[in-house]
C-alpha cells in the first residue's frame, strides 16, 4: 500500500508540475498581449504585432482572418480570399 501511495503522489506531483507550466506560459502569453494592448492605446503597434497576437488568438481582424493554418476562418471571412 506504501508503494501505491507513493506512486499516487508522484503522479499528483507531475500533474501539479505540467499544470504549473501551462499556467506560467499562459501568464506569459497574456502579459505579451497587454504590451500589446498597451501600445495600441497609445497608437505605437506596429501591423507586426498585430499580426502576431492574431496568429496566437485567432481572428482579431472583424473579418474572420487568423493568419493561421490551423484555425479556419470564421463565417464573417471569405474562406476563398488567399491573405498575404
Amino acid at each position: 500500500e506504501i508503494v501505491l501511495l507513493k506512486n499516487e503522489a508522484d503522479r499528483m506531483l507531475n500533474e501539479h508540475a505540467s499544470m504549473e507550466s501551462k499556467l506560467k506560459a499562459n501568464f506569459a502569453e497574456l502579459n505579451r498581449t497587454a504590451e500589446v494592448v498597451r501600445k495600441l492605446n497609445k497608437g505605437k503597434a506596429d501591423l507586426n504585432e498585430l499580426l502576431s497576437l492574431g496568429r496566437q488568438h485567432g481572428d482579431l481582424t472583424g473579418i474572420g482572418y487568423t493568419g493561421r493554418e490551423d484555425i479556419p476562418e470564421t463565417s464573417t471571412g471569405a474562406s476563398n480570399v488567399k491573405h498575404t
